[in-house]
């Protein structure tokens, strides 16, 4: 000790408190502790990785109930983050219709997922999806449309589809000019006007020719009565279609 006998100034040194910030990653892999100064904020490092799930955060519990805001958060003591994670699926669908035939090319929607194609053996696989239930949906060209919802709750989940396939009819109304049906005319359809015909038909006694069977598609409509040709065009999609000719001439 020193005998104070006048006036004398005295400077105090201060040294900032650093505290160590440890990740405990819960399985996953290793995250580097790091040192912080006190009131500071961590710096956010890389998200760790864990085979079958996907990172969900970082929390300041062990019951991983309070999340930790590298925005707002700062360092007062030493601490432990603990790392959260949701358990990941392989999801693959195979499309198949109700015969159990594969479906190439098929459009598969897994809502918040994404869209695939089925491939030639009718396979979509989707990577790290979330346990949870999503709607399915399933879109094929002559095929009717196909929703599901499935569950999502195991490391691997496969599902095969029965997708229905969709035969419409089209009935072809034939009318002379003053609005009369015609009775005995020829009608045939094609895919183009240059393609050969793929049905046809008499009209009955109320003008009508009757085309079962067909699938969604573009068809061109023929007519030929009494020594004239007419015709029209018509998309075949979701539902059976009533098409009127009225032959200019007769």
């Amino acid at each position: 000790f020193v005998n104070v006998t006048g006036d004398h100034t005295i400077n105090a040194n201060f040294a900032i408190s650093q505290y160590t910030v440890s990740f405990n990653t819960n399985g996953g892999s290793s995250v580097p502790a790091q040192t912080v100064n006190y009131g500071s904020k961590i710096t956010k490092p890389v998200d760790p990785t864990k085979t079958g799930y996907t990172f969900a955060g970082w929390y300041k519990d062990s019951g991983l109930t309070i999340p930790w805001n590298f925005s707002t958060d700062v360092v007062t003591s030493d601490i432990t983050l603990y790392a959260k994670w949701n358990p990941v699926s392989q999801v693959t669908i195979f499309v198949k219709d109700n015969y159990g035939t594969i479906i190439s090319n098929a459009k598969v929607v897994l809502d918040g997922v994404g869209t695939k194609y089925s491939d030639s053996n009718g396979k979509v696989v989707f990577n790290n999806v979330p346990y949870g239930t999503y709607t399915l949906g399933v879109y094929v060209n002559n095929y009717g449309i196909y929703e599901v919802n499935i569950t999502v709750n195991s490391s691997n989940t496969t599902f095969t589809t029965s997708l229905v396939k969709v035969y419409l009819t089209l009935k072809v109304k034939v009318l002379a000019p003053n609005g009369s049906p015609i009775s005995g005319a020829y009608v045939y359809l094609k895919d183009d006007f240059y393609a050969e015909e793929f049905a046809s038909g008499y009209t009955n006694s109320q003008g009508y020719a009757t085309f079962n069977g067909l699938v969604r598609q573009h068809v061109v409509i023929g007519v030929y009565a009494n020594g004239y040709n007419y015709g029209g065009e018509v998309d075949l999609t979701d539902r059976d279609i009533e098409f009127i000719i009225r032959m200019p001439e007769y």
